[in-house]
């Protein structure tokens, strides 16, 4: 009990002291808040020294941290040393590995695709691939993040992994109903060396026999405007009859890159600004003109699934009449999370700060409204989870300040609506086309364009009020 006592002391003390040093604690306060770590010491020795089993001091320093966080808003949270890792690598948009996107089927690690110009592209690894081992060990029921990090590492690296490769053929059944046999091969290895692996952000393509460029932008990590500028650069967007710009289901990223993207399409304004309790948390972004800014029309796409940083290129881009935004309302995540990293490698992700477009608007719970509204499917839109929906989501009160709103869905109810959505998904049929990025064709090439109301009836574009 003793030594268990004077371990908590000293923890108590050392998370005192390091609090006093950096300066966090007002000293108003200060009291108040040594006394509660002394409270908080005293319930871990009385744990250390009474649960039923020993627990590892690491984990029970872990937890409390993860309860202090949860108690803030539905953004801020704990990063233990692994998740702090995995979320520096996707925000660099690069690591060491064989480059390959990978799911789970049917219990099976399954190549979804392999990625262009890496060494699983290179070593002929194909689509529906299964990955039945790696280095020796079997991946049946194999977690995925346990996959992922037997497949990355350091660059110049081997791993060995077997495959198992499906063939597929058109059979007709006694009735004449054509149905698929597949077949697999037999087990293969294949030996690959590790390389730096770029996660694309950014991909495009010509429609309409080129008048068209289209954008497809899935989130915003450290090289998304450099790669979003040279695809400008190199197709001549300003030959063309228009941009359409697809930020659905973009979930965010990186703010400089939100600005850079912004800044792209602008050439002066304010871009976004962010407003907080500490004066230092009021912040301005502003556009500047580097020439060879778009000039054609722009279209861009949002939805139920953009989210932060891609909510401040749609906004900014709105506000600016700079382009016509069409789909759906988006996520409605207007909050700004610092993260830092703690002395063990893990790290803190808390919310300092909101986000406002050019003109004012809060995005926090509102997210962004289109144009030109479209909702292809009404029974998939209402299942959407957005950020207005999450228990503990900030939102602002009756004396205009933020506040923690605790009446939201639970994760139970979240979970159960995600579910809900899935299974409508796979029991629904497939649209014939895209109803949002046909509409966005049509509007910019003049040819009777359309927006759909919540039934999906079409609707002459003049009604609708569009920037």
């Amino acid at each position: 009990m003793k030594r268990t006592m004077q371990i908590a002391a000293v923890m108590t003390l050392s998370i005192a002291a390091g609090l006093a040093l950096s300066g966090r604690i007002r000293a108003e306060i200060a009291d108040e808040v040594y006394a509660k770590l002394d409270l908080f010491g005293d319930a871990m020795a009385i744990v250390q020294n009474h649960y039923v089993k020993e627990v590892d001091i690491t984990e029970l320093i872990y937890g409390a941290i993860e309860g202090m966080l949860a108690k803030l808003d539905a953004h801020s949270s704990f990063l233990p040393p692994r998740a702090f890792n995995e979320m520096q690598v996707e925000t660099r948009g690069e690591f060491g590995g064989i480059g390959i996107e990978i799911t789970v089927r049917d219990n099976w690690l399954t190549i979804v695709s392999p990625i262009e110009d890496t060494p699983a592209s290179r070593a002929g690894l194909q689509a529906a691939d299964r990955i039945v081992g790696i280095s020796g060990k079997s991946t049946k029921d194999m977690p995925l993040e346990q996959a992922v990090d037997r497949l990355r590492g350091k660059i110049g690296t081997e791993v060995e992994i077997s495959i198992l490769r499906p063939t597929v053929k058109k059979v007709k059944d006694a009735e004449g109903n054509e149905t698929e046999d597949v077949k697999w091969s037999d087990p293969f290895d294949v030996r690959l060396v590790r390389d730096k692996i770029r996660v694309r952000s950014v991909r495009h393509e010509e429609m309409e026999d080129g008048q068209l460029l289209y954008i497809r932008l899935m989130q915003f990590q450290q090289q998304t405007g450099n790669d979003l500028r040279a695809i400008l650069d190199t197709n001549r967007v300003n030959d063309r009859k228009g941009l359409i710009l697809d930020m659905r289901n973009n979930p965010g990223g990186l703010l400089d890159q939100a600005v850079e993207v912004a800044d792209i399409f602008l050439n002066e304004g304010k871009i976004v600004y962010t407003d907080g309790r500490e004066p230092a948390m009021h912040k301005e972004w502003f556009a500047k003109a580097r020439g060879g800014e778009p000039t054609v029309p722009i279209v861009v796409l949002i939805n139920g699934g953009t989210a932060s940083a891609s909510e401040i290129v749609a906004g900014a881009l709105q506000d600016h009449d700079a382009a016509t935004v069409m789909g759906s309302r988006s996520f409605g995540k207007g909050s700004v999370q610092t993260i830092l990293r703690l002395r063990d490698g893990s790290g803190i992700r808390i919310t300092t700060a909101l986000y406002y477009t050019p003109n004012g608007r809060s995005i926090q719970a509102e997210g962004i409204v289109p144009d030109i509204e479209i909702v292809p499917q009404p029974e998939l839109e209402n299942l959407i989870t957005r950020e207005k929906d999450l228990e503990r989501h900030l939102e602002f009160g009756e004396d205009g300040s933020p506040a923690v709103q605790k009446n939201g869905d639970s994760q139970e109810s979240i979970t159960e609506r995600f579910q809900k959505r899935k299974d409508a998904i796979q029991n629904s049929e497939k649209p014939a086309s895209d109803l949002v990025l046909d509409a966005a064709v049509d509007y910019l090439l003049q040819r009777g364009a359309y927006a759909a109301d919540a039934t999906s009836a079409a609707t002459p574009a003049a009604t609708v009020k569009a920037k």
